[in-house]
């Protein structure tokens, strides 16, 4: 994101942009005409739909879009994310301002992260859906016979949303205009006759999204699930008196691997490609003097490292910290502390599918703040956690830089957490593989549908990242589940955070994307 002022024109727009100068937005929108309605527009325009539909992710997750919906809007090649406010140029400042303050809690940059845009200056966009109703059972099963007719191209922007009146959609999110998408939904009907499938446009409207490429049929769950009969009020807990960690002792040659979070031993071609592929950034500079990287590659399925690079280096966590954060609530809600109940459960699901600041202080709180968190993961899961720091509830700008852990140690806690040895397992892998953004699998071409990802990233102006357990098809079809951690670490923070993230989250595609080509290797 470039740092904006007042206005920007970019060919024949005029962008106007008020959060942080508002007064001279104010007096540029007090000049225009009152009849010309104008819009909500956040971040900037980008050629990145990946990008764009982070920065959608984000907002949906941050600011009142019952009262003010969002969508994806297209300007020639370039996507933006904006709130239909439909507004005189001096309302939607007011508006834009207020949604730009909640979004700077979220999010570390010094830009501008909302302003008004003219309507008119940008199209909206269409997809095409392939059926419509109040069931989704019958969608789900028509979504792997419209992946395999129609192929690749639309099966990887497969999903189900939850549209209104309580109806779900089956929809290939194109993000097209409309003539082009209305010709594409009469080549898909007609390849699509003899299934009995038909299809037709839709107006993209960023509706809630329930199941994508990435997700399991067996984890699609719409009702809050209960994990008792009642549910009294969750109250703040009073914090645990800190304990010193607890001692890992080195484990002898027949100990059992089980609940030990030892990551065994291996090597493979692949650390010394990633440690190629790296260097050659850096040479490019295209990964910074003041970075630093961390890597690592499990085979879940053969129990063994593929490929780790700086594993045990405690770096920043960003985001990365929510699903430890989730554990210790999880630790509570086991020992008959907390509930976990809808209230929670949406305040855990937001922490981790929006990566709401809000929603993981929430839960920080009610496991007894940062040194709560810390002492929870010490005393319980220190064999796992054994490079974690939580010290700081997330900052009000969204920049938390002190929170740290490894990459070892997110390799260590999904391990545990395939292996069933967590609380709630099943639960919490539910919840890191809602549909939403990630960097694992979602623009890495190498990696096809059917894939499922169960991930959490992290983001800052300091650190970019993501974890996570992917389930790829093998040779002989049954599924192999590999975890990937990919870190990038700055010791400053990034002037142009838009630019930095998208460029270092293309690192970490790209190193998921040589992860599954050793891996499909490996399971030919």
């Amino acid at each position: 994101m470039s740092k904006w002022g007042p206005a920007l024109s970019i060919g024949r727009r005029t962008v106007l942009r008020g959060a942080l100068a508002w007064m001279s937005t104010a007096a540029l929108c007090r000049s225009a005409s009152a009849s010309e309605l104008h819009d909500v527009l956040y971040f900037d325009w980008t050629a990145d739909l990946h990008l764009a539909l982070q920065h959608l992710q984000l907002v949906k997750g941050t600011i009142p879009t019952s009262e003010t919906p969002v969508e994806v809007v297209r300007q020639g090649d370039a996507y933006g994310v904006v709130a239909r406010a439909g507004g005189a140029p001096e309302d939607v400042a007011r508006l834009a301002a207020s949604h730009d303050g909640l979004l700077r809690a979220e999010v570390d940059s010094d830009a501008a992260l909302a302003g008004g845009v003219a309507r008119g200056d940008y199209q909206r966009v269409y997809n095409v859906s392939y059926g419509l109703g109040p069931n989704l059972d019958p969608l789900v099963e028509a979504f792997d016979v419209v992946a395999a007719t129609l192929g690749e191209g639309v099966a990887r922007r497969l999903v189900i949303e939850r549209t209104d009146h309580g109806n779900y959609a089956l929809v290939y999110k194109r993000y097209g205009e409309l003539d082009a998408t209305r010709a594409a939904a009469a080549r898909h009907a007609k390849l699509l006759k003899s299934v009995r499938v038909g299809a037709s446009f839709i107006q993209e409207q960023a509706f809630p999204v329930l199941f994508d490429a990435t997700s399991d049929p067996d984890e699609l769950v719409e009702l809050p699930v209960l994990l008792g009969e009642a549910e009294p009020p969750e109250p703040v807990p009073t914090p645990p008196a800190p304990r010193p960690p607890a001692p890992v002792a080195p484990a002898p040659p027949d100990r059992p691997r089980k609940g030990t979070g030892d990551l065994l031993a291996g090597s493979s071609s692949l650390r010394d490609a990633i440690n190629a592929h790296v260097q050659d950034l850096r040479k490019r500079r295209r990964i910074a003097s003041d970075e630093r990287t961390a890597w690592l590659v499990y085979d879940l399925e053969a129990d063994v490292t593929v490929a780790a690079i700086n594993e045990d280096v405690s770096m920043q966590a960003a985001s990365m910290i929510k699903p430890l954060v989730m554990l210790a609530f999880m630790d509570q809600v086991k020992r008959g502390r907390l509930i976990y109940g809808r209230a929670s459960q949406a305040k855990l699901a937001s922490m981790i599918q929006y990566s709401s600041n809000s929603a993981t202080n929430w839960a920080m709180d009610h496991a007894g703040g940062p040194s709560g968190v810390q002492a929870i993961l010490n005393a319980r899961y220190g064999h796992l956690c054994r490079n974690v720091s939580v010290v700081e509830r997330i900052a009000s700008n969204g920049r938390t830089y002190r929170n740290k852990a490894s990459a070892a140690d997110y390799g260590r806690y999904l391990r545990a957490l395939w292996n069933d040895e967590l609380p709630f397992a099943k639960e919490q892998f539910r919840l890191l593989n809602l549909p939403g953004s990630d960097r694992l699998y979602h623009g890495v071409p190498a990696i096809p549908h059917g894939t499922r990802v169960y991930n959490k990233t992290g983001s800052t102006a300091r650190c970019c990242g993501d974890m996570g357990v992917l389930l790829m098809r093998a040779g002989d079809g049954r599924r192999v589940p590999y975890i990937v951690v990919g870190i990038v670490d700055k010791s400053s923070r990034a002037s142009n955070y838009g630019s930095w993230i998208g460029a270092r989250g293309n690192v970490v595609r790209a190193v998921s994307g040589l992860a599954y080509d050793a891996m499909s290797r490996r399971y030919a």
